[in-house]
Order: structure tokens, then C-alpha cells, then sequence
């Protein structure tokens, strides 16, 4: 009799342990989840030029797919409505954590876009545009 109620015992308490762990990794999971959504731009943007509506459904609790929207405007009052799209191969923490790398540097790329001039030439503005060369 001791002994199966030292069984059941030790199975109470392993069962406690995984339930414990699991927790900790949800707990874990939300937080990812919480930046993930604080790096995406409003669902519902206006401004006196733009207007747009933004949907995001990750596949899984944590993945690499991130987008932005944003109106830069440069040193000469111009305003240019920008979008970065970006879709790291595979899902998880992994996939989440170098989403959040590319998110650090559009907005670096972003704020030092708004320093300049916008480019009178057309070559010049393809390039600056459309390359994003990420150069800090």
C-alpha cells in the first residue's frame, strides 16, 4: 500500500512539474507574442495624404513574417508613403527574433531617409528607394 501511494505520490508531483514548465513556456510565448504585435504599425492608419487597413495572422504563435507602413517626410516637407515587407524563412523564436533585427533597421533606415532631401533625380530616387541598403 506504501509503496503504490508513493507511486501515485511521485506521478502527482511530476505531473505538477511538467504543468509548471508548460506554464513558464506560455508565459514565455505571450511575451514573444506581445513584442511581435507592438512591431507591427496600427491596423488602422490615416494621415492627411494616406489611408490604409492592415490584417496580420501568424501562422503560428511565433513567426517571421512583419510588415511596416509608414509616412516619411524629408528635410524639404516632401512625404513619401513607404512599406517594408518581410518574410524570414521558417516560424518560431528563432524566425520572431531576426524579424525583429529587420524591424530595427527600417526604422533606422526610415529616420535617416527623413534627414535628406528628397532626390530631384529620378535614378537617384530608385536607388535610395528602392535599395534600402541599410548603410548607418
Amino acid at each position: 500500500g506504501l509503496l503504490e501511494v508513493g507511486s501515485i505520490a511521485k506521478r502527482m508531483l511530476t505531473f505538477g512539474h511538467e504543468m509548471a514548465e508548460k506554464a513558464v513556456i506560455e508565459k514565455e510565448l505571450q511575451v514573444g507574442r506581445d513584442v511581435q504585435a507592438r512591431m507591427l504599425p496600427d491596423k488602422r492608419y490615416q494621415t492627411e495624404y494616406w489611408k490604409w487597413r492592415a490584417i496580420y495572422h501568424s501562422a503560428e504563435a511565433l513567426a517571421g513574417d512583419w510588415f511596416d507602413i509608414r509616412e516619411v517626410e524629408f528635410k524639404d516637407g516632401r512625404k513619401l508613403l513607404a512599406v517594408c515587407l518581410a518574410d524570414v524563412t521558417g516560424h518560431g523564436v528563432g524566425s520572431s527574433l531576426s524579424t525583429s533585427v529587420i524591424c530595427s533597421h527600417w526604422s533606422l533606415w526610415c529616420a535617416q531617409l527623413g534627414q535628406q532631401d528628397f532626390p530631384a533625380d529620378k535614378e537617384e530616387r530608385e536607388k535610395i528607394l528602392v535599395t534600402a541598403s541599410f548603410k548607418f
